[in-house]
């Protein structure tokens, strides 16, 4: 797919390039490391597709290499590190605190501890992995009270290797370590909620903060179906987060100029109206890359045509049908079934087609009559979607129409 992508290349890239002024937004947050304490822990929020993933990845890449940490934050003396842990691609297991030691001692930096020190940690983990499950203590029989004791125990255990992986990690490393929670808005709901929960009993380590990154409005969803909707959702949060950062609104124009001109296409867009249809269905990054994707493959053109019918087609209807499709599927539906508002609505808001309707070879008739653009425009799409409107006597070019009719079919169902 097109686009920027949460690979190495693209975040180096987006860093190096200062694209979208990440520079500023990632200097911002370096400063707001400066000055936290321990026992702080911030949220990094936007809705889905508008670049967390992307702006976490490209934090931890600066605070991990000290030449571009002390560029950030003009501080030769910052001694921090970072650690990604994707909730969403570990949310099969039970424990989310297993799986945050996995990370921890995957990851480069506990490579760098003592070999005897080292596999020490990692043998007592492995005892761990094999014989518990964290959350599953069965208390229906109370009587048993050797093994509620024993999974408490090792639940204890599971918390001291924690902080043995944390405190090693610092000890050969830095002062401070920073772990980035990110997709807890797209991982499976109980295990988001369980993350949250397992890691409070680390906010207590005065050498680690964590930064969550989520969609707030999916986070409360996801708490009011597990919780219910009493007064204490909307609060559920605060007890983890102590400072939350708002991603900027997604500059849909900007990132749309970006892909039409810094990616070699094979595709002919119009920028201006892609400008419009921007501003009309609000995309974020993520729609944007699956529809210069669909353009390019379709190997579009918006160029200039013969037939007048044809130059409609592509150059304003499909570009709309295609953003239509990826960004609100059941308006295309109603479309196809012979609604046409959002099409109307759009086009009247836009009068982005008002000399192209009018400049047809033909007149549209009716009763004698000049019919509105609105009319017009819904004889056309008639004509495209089905043959139940448009007429011989409308003196529309049927030859031109069965090209056009061609030429929208192809694109139609590639889009």
């Amino acid at each position: 797919m097109i686009g920027l992508k949460n690979r190495n290349e693209d975040i180096l890239g987006s860093l190096k390039a200062n694209r979208f002024n990440i520079e500023s937004r990632i200097q911002e947050f370096i400063k707001i490391l400066e000055v936290i304490e321990s026992d702080f822990n911030i949220s990094v929020e936007g809705s889905w597709g508008s670049g967390k993933t992307f702006f976490v990845k490209q934090l931890c890449h600066v605070i991990n290499n000290k030449i571009e940490l002390e560029k950030y934050s003009g501080n030769s003396e910052m001694s921090i590190e970072a650690i990604y842990f994707n909730a969403n691609e570990f949310d099969f297991v039970d424990s989310p605190i297993l799986a945050l030691i996995y990370c921890l001692v995957k990851d480069d930096k506990f490579l760098r501890i003592e070999v005897k020190r080292r596999n020490s940690i990692i043998e007592d983990f492995a005892k761990l992995l094999k014989v518990f499950s964290l959350g599953n203590i069965d208390l229906s029989d109370l009587s048993n009270s050797d093994s509620i004791i024993k999974s408490i125990v090792e639940q204890e255990e599971v918390y001291i290797i924690a902080e043995r992986v944390i405190d090693s990690i610092l000890e050969e490393t830095a002062n401070r370590l920073i772990i980035f929670i990110d997709e807890l808005d797209r991982c499976d709901p109980r295990f988001s909620l369980k993350t949250f929960e397992s890691l409070k009993r680390l906010f207590s380590n005065k050498k680690v903060n964590f930064i969550f990154s989520f969609d707030r409005t999916q986070m409360n969803n996801t708490i009011s179906h597990l919780y219910g909707t009493g007064a204490g959702t909307k609060k559920y949060l605060q007890k983890f987060v102590d400072y939350t950062i708002n991603l900027e609104v997604v500059d849909a124009d900007r990132y749309t100029q970006f892909l039409t001109t810094s990616i070699e296409l094979s595709c002919n867009l119009n920028f201006e109206y892609l400008k419009l249809l921007n501003t009309y269905f609000k995309p974020n990054y993520r729609d944007l890359n699956r529809i210069i994707t669909k353009f390019e493959l379709m190997k579009f053109d918006s160029g200039s045509y013969r037939f007048k019918l044809d130059n409609y087609v592509y150059v304003t209807l499909i570009p709309f049908f295609t953003y239509v499709k990826c960004i609100n599927p059941k308006s295309f539906s109603d479309i196809v079934n012979g609604n046409y508002n959002i099409v109307h609505t759009f086009m009247e808001d836009s009068k982005w087609d008002n000399w192209e309707l009018r400049n047809f070879n033909y007149r549209f008739k009716e009763d004698d009559r000049d019919m509105d653009t609105k009319e017009i425009r819904t004889e056309v799409l008639n004509g495209l979607f089905s043959n139940k409107s448009l007429q011989k006597e409308n003196n529309l070019d049927m030859f031109e129409l069965d090209r056009a009719k061609k030429i929208f079919a192809k694109y139609i169902h590639s889009c």
